[in-house]
């Protein structure tokens, strides 16, 4: 072996290897001295938009009590009661003249918010959320 290769070879065994070893070392350190905030597992919404589904709730006095519909286009409340035979509650709702005096929602959304308490109630007050409902002119029934 040539003293050229030698002195390389010398050089890179004296000074390339430990600096590397070095270099490793300060790499590491840096890492773990290095806080790294939790992840941000905020929803973002990037159109800067809000969406909020309305609520429905349920008070009892006896065989009966109230419904509430809450959302940001209105409110309703109702009368609410057990029935029996084939069906479990009847849920009684304005009817199509009384919808906006009575609720301040409009008319063209009736049949949707109606079909909302209707799958609410299903969802809360049936058995693991099965049953399903049925709209009448001023009543929502409940089936098991």
């Amino acid at each position: 072996m040539s003293a050229f290769l030698t002195g390389k070879l010398l050089s890179l065994i004296l000074f390339g290897i430990p600096a590397i070893i070095w270099l490793a070392y300060l790499f590491i350190r840096a890492r773990k001295n290095t806080t790294v905030p939790p992840p941000d597992n905020t929803p973002r919404n990037t159109m800067n938009l809000k969406f909020e589904l309305p609520q429905v709730s349920y008070t009892q006095e006896g065989s009966g009590g109230y419904f509430y519909y809450k959302s940001k286009d209105g409110n309703l409340s109702g009368w609410w009661d057990f029935t029996g035979g084939e069906t479990l509650a009847s849920l009684t709702v304005p009817s199509e003249a009384e919808w906006a005096s009575k609720t301040q929602i409009p008319i063209i959304q009736r049949n949707a918010v109606l079909h909302y308490i209707g799958r609410e109630t299903v969802r809360q007050q049936t058995t693991i959320g099965h049953g399903r409902y049925e709209i009448g002119p001023n009543y929502i029934l409940i089936y098991p």
